[in-house]
């Protein structure tokens, strides 16, 4: 049983590398090498704060009216995602270039974080310090989690495991240009209805709590019976001004979540799989996974050492499960394109193209056909969504526009006749 204080000391105090036991990289490397653990932890408080945040802010959006706060917000974000993904390009071209011309990537690293400042290069000419001292890279990259994400971590791990180095970080550099064309255009049209969101239902509470209390007393002092239409407009105006607690946050759950996951997606704070959104994302962890082992069977590494390797590198927890029960299947004899589709990462035509494969003698090439098969028919489906919810929005919000509008216009043509008679 572990104190509290003990959970505490080893989330944040400095653990030496000699006490964690020989089968660690960084004990074989450097034997008594010190590293902290708040990095790992700062980022994981960093999650938590952004998700909460966001769902705050945007309940205050809603309820008081925020919008030029929602805007800033939106440009921040905008502008500090381009300054911090630029960085990770140039470490990663930094990184490719040292593994294909044999360069000492410490000294580059070093020389990289001399000419910035701040977190990044901070991080930076820390990585080069532990490279130096003969931490391997792709640990070294782990107890520094700010400079890249999850993924082209686990990237660089399988191909410096597997003598692979150069072709991971030509994959983990192919994938965050796809990744980043993909959502600088979805982003943009996520604000873009949010912020629309958010300056409509502003508009339609004035008009229900201060305009239609008055318009209803105004027709009852007339005597003037009151259409339908109208009628339903002033039971919703009723029910919203008493019962606006319950209405509040699932308005703010249904704006803050979305923009929450395209932030979090697009700045790569997490990586594809998240909870309840897996059937979204599961082509582009077939794809990430086939991508993986394409590396390791390029190098005429056998299977079960590779779906091993990428077991252990994985960051999702829940893929990491799904790598293990397959593992455990292709150690007791079975196959190991149907292990993978036992488990639910390989689809029908991914087992009858990598099955042909197998009998022909060119695995690597269908397993990389597959990964871009998965990429584009993800991305086409993703832009597809948008292209659809994108102006379903926009018609309803000029539904409940129009709504309001004609629940308010009919009831004057009475009212006028009624004063020029």
């Amino acid at each position: 049983m572990i104190s509290p204080r003990g959970v505490w000391r080893r989330l944040l105090g400095r653990r030496s590398a000699a006490g964690r036991g020989s089968g660690s990289p960084v004990a074989a490397a450097q034997p008594g090498l010190e590293y902290p653990r708040w990095p790992v932890v700062a980022k994981t408080v960093l999650f938590w704060f952004l998700f909460l945040w966001f769902i705050i802010f945007t309940v205050l959006g809603c309820a008081v009216g925020l919008v030029p706060g929602f805007i800033i917000l939106g440009v921040g974000l905008v502008v500090f995602r381009r300054w911090w993904v630029g960085r990770q390009h140039a470490l990663l071209y930094l990184m490719l270039a040292c593994a294909e011309r044999s360069l000492s990537m410490a000294a580059v690293l070093r020389a990289f974080a001399a000419e910035r400042s701040g977190l990044f290069a901070r991080s930076s000419r820390r990585l080069g310090e532990m490279v130096a001292a003969g931490v391997p890279l792709p640990t070294a990259l782990d107890l520094s989690p700010w400079l890249l994400p999850a993924e082209a971590r686990s990237r660089i791990r399988v191909g410096h495991d597997v003598g692979a180095l150069a072709t991971a970080l030509r994959d983990a550099i192919a994938v965050r240009e796809r990744h980043d064309t993909f959502w600088s255009a979805a982003m943009g049209k996520l604000f873009y209805i949010a912020l629309v969101l958010l300056v409509m239902l502003q508009v339609l509470a004035f008009i229900m709590l201060e305009i239609v209390p008055e318009f209803s007393q105004i027709f009852g002092e007339f005597g003037i019976q009151l259409p339908r239409l109208t009628q339903w407009l002033i039971g919703i105006s009723y029910g919203i001004s008493t019962y606006w607690y319950v209405i509040l946050f699932p308005l703010a759950l249904g704006i803050g979540l979305p923009l929450l996951y395209g932030v979090l997606r697009s700045m790569e704070l997490t990586g594809p799989g998240l909870p309840g959104l897996q059937w979204l994302e599961r082509r582009l962890t077939t794809a990430t996974v086939l991508e993986n082992l394409a590396v390791a069977v390029e190098r005429d590494r056998p299977m079960p050492e590779a779906i091993e390797r990428l077991t252990a590198a994985y960051p999702s927890v829940v893929i990491r499960r799904k790598l293990m029960r397959a593992l455990e299947r292709v150690n007791f004899g079975a196959d190991w394109v149907e292990s993978l589709a036992a488990v639910k990462l390989l689809g029908k035509p991914e087992v009858a193209v990598l099955q042909a494969a197998q009998r022909v003698g060119n695995v690597a090439w269908a397993l990389r056909e597959m990964a871009d098969s998965n990429r584009r028919r993800h991305a086409y489906r993703m832009q597809l969504w948008l292209q659809i919810l994108f102006p379903l929005s926009i018609l309803a919000l000029g539904a409940l526009v129009g709504f309001a509008v004609v629940s308010l216009f009919v009831p004057l043509i009475p009212l006028i006749m009624s004063v020029v008679k």
